[in-house]
């Protein structure tokens, strides 16, 4: 019976696993989020797994042996981090937010992805790719209000030299899930990025190029003469297009399962993704009535569900109101560290941590919120990727629901969260109960 159960699971993983999408045979070093196996899944050949919140257990159990082969899918919700132990820098996407690799996009709907930067871990656990300042985020809301919205967090291990942080797979107890990824906040880059990107304002014609598969329009005479932009003037115009400016969030990607849940929308199926494939047309999604649209179709009109995620967020934003890692985080919790708290090399645990010193207040950048639901209308909300929340400098602390000018700070985080549940509310009463 537990065997039977564990290959539903990695069944419902391969299928369902969110932002799983084929790149083309000049990738050969990609890999999907998770780990190709040397052998195909059964009914499943030629897939891998992989999953926005995490992996199953490996194939095989705990003790099967995954070749080296690569695979050429790459999951496009979460995205593999490469941290230099001081906070995660953004790449240069069209979204922006995912990533700490400089030369690769943020978004997560890009390619390409390294290799090794996620593996399936046993007991319904991944291991994903060591970032210092998610490991330390993550280490510290095991011990907040907050950790029931969170992936539970399992400390750190080294596996075949290469560090990782161990977390649960959030998609582990849904059947046929649809998925939503929401990037929170009123802006994703660090005040540092836009400043660092100034003392070298270099033309860069590759965002150019992005700027204008988005909107031929939005470079300026000088720009279209250039056939180039900078980037300072590249991540602002990114944030103003969608409902990140307007609204604190902005909708990365979804993911419908056909058997997702409940009601179906009128229109003709060709107008409606419902075939598990991905939509990533987000791009251009600002106002309020766009992204209300988008929910709609992403959970198809099923009250419960609205009504399920709805109250979730609330929960959330009453926890974020009494969490003292909202308010202020360690500083001790940023400092660098060979190992850091929680880790252990090979199934031996390292050095424990520092004790903690005076706290000092955080922004939350980068931060994405994770809508899951299935057909069984279970439907839950989580806080994930914490690779940009850091510490502000000495002094500055932060309101999270005021507009952002270059120098305060401000996230915005409450005033998206806010939005959504205003959104989500609204949706709810006119929805009406099955």
């Amino acid at each position: 019976m537990t065997e039977s159960k564990s290959w539903r699971k990695i069944k419902n993983m391969v299928h369902w696993s969110p932002f799983v999408m084929s790149f083309k045979k000049k990738y050969p070093w990609i890999q999907l989020a998770g780990h190709a196996g040397s052998r195909s899944t059964p009914g499943f050949p030629n897939r891998t797994i992989g999953s926005l919140g995490g992996h199953p257990a490996p194939l095989g159990g705990p003790g099967h042996t995954f070749s080296p082969r690569l695979s050429k899918r790459c999951s496009v919700l979460q995205r593999p981090r490469h941290c230099d132990g001081g906070g995660c820098r953004v790449g240069e996407s069209e979204q922006g937010g995912h990533l700490c690799r400089p030369w690769l996009g943020t978004q997560g709907l890009l390619p390409p992805c390294s290799a090794g930067s996620f593996k399936a871990a046993a007991n319904g656990r991944i291991l994903k790719k060591h970032c210092e300042s998610e490991q330390r985020c993550l280490d510290r809301l095991m011990a907040d209000v907050l950790k029931p919205f969170v992936p539970a967090y399992h400390g750190d291990v080294v596996k075949d030299g290469e560090r990782y942080n161990q977390m649960d797979d959030l998609l582990a107890d849904f059947d046929s899930p649809c998925v939503m990824d929401c990037k929170m906040g009123v802006r994703t880059y660090l005040e540092e990025e836009l400043t660092k990107a100034r003392k070298k304002p270099s033309l860069r014609k590759d965002m150019y190029q992005k700027m204008i598969e988005v909107d031929p329009e939005a470079p300026t005479e000088e720009e279209k003469a250039q056939r180039a932009v900078t980037k300072p003037r590249y991540m602002q115009w990114r944030e103003t297009i969608s409902s990140t400016a307007t609204l604190g969030f902005r909708i990365e990607g979804i993911k419908v399962s056909p058997a997702g849940c409940g009601l179906r929308l009128p229109g003709p199926p060709s107008s409606r993704k419902e075939d598990g494939s991905v939509n990533r047309d987000f791009k251009k999604t600002k106002t309020r009535e766009q992204v209300t649209e988008a929910f709609r179709e992403f959970t198809k009109g099923n009250h419960n569900v609205l009504v399920a995620y709805r109250d979730r967020l609330k929960d959330i934003r009453a926890t974020l109101e009494v969490s003292p890692f909202f308010k202020c985080h360690e500083a001790s919790s940023f400092s660098k560290s060979p190992q850091g708290p929680g880790c252990s090399v090979e199934g031996r645990a390292c050095a424990p941590a520092a004790p903690p010193h005076l706290p000092v207040p955080l922004q939350v950048i980068g931060s994405s919120l994770l809508f899951i639901h299935d057909k069984k209308e279970q439907a839950k909300v989580w806080m994930i990727d914490f690779g940009k929340t850091t510490p502000l400098p000495e002094g500055q602390t932060l309101q999270h629901d005021v507009p952002w000018q270059e120098g305060n700070r401000e996230d915005g985080y409450l005033s998206g969260l806010n939005n959504l549940i205003d959104i989500l509310t609204e949706m709810c009463s006119g929805t009406p109960p099955p």
